[in-house]
C-alpha cells in the first residue's frame, strides 16, 4: 500500500532502468488485478494494459488512461507503430 493510496487494487510503478528512480502511475480509478498483464511499448513511452476488454495506456505524466480500443490483451508489432488487440 502506497502512503495516500485507499483504492483496494493493484498499483502500477515503472522503473528508470538508466537512473534506478521508481515513480508509481496513478490508475485513476481504474482497478487493476493480479493477472493484468502489463506491455510497454518498444520504445518504453508507454505501458498498456486491459481491464475487463476495455484497453488502456499508463504514462508517469498522465497516469492511466481509456481508449477507444477494446480487446482482451495488447500486443506491439516489433514496429512499436501497430498496436493490436488478441479476443
Amino acid at each position: 500500500m502506497v502512503q495516500g493510496d485507499d483504492v483496494d487494487s493493484l498499483d502500477i510503478f515503472i522503473k528508470d532502468l538508466q537512473t534506478g528512480q521508481i515513480e508509481r502511475i496513478a490508475t485513476n480509478g481504474v482497478l487493476v488485478s493480479p493477472n493484468t498483464e502489463l506491455q510497454f511499448s518498444p520504445d518504453g513511452s508507454l505501458l498498456m494494459f486491459s481491464v475487463e476488454s476495455q484497453i488502456y495506456q499508463a504514462t508517469v505524466q498522465t497516469g492511466v488512461n481509456v481508449t477507444p480500443l477494446q480487446g482482451n490483451n495488447v500486443v506491439f508489432s516489433s514496429s512499436g507503430c501497430l498496436l493490436l488487440t488478441k479476443w
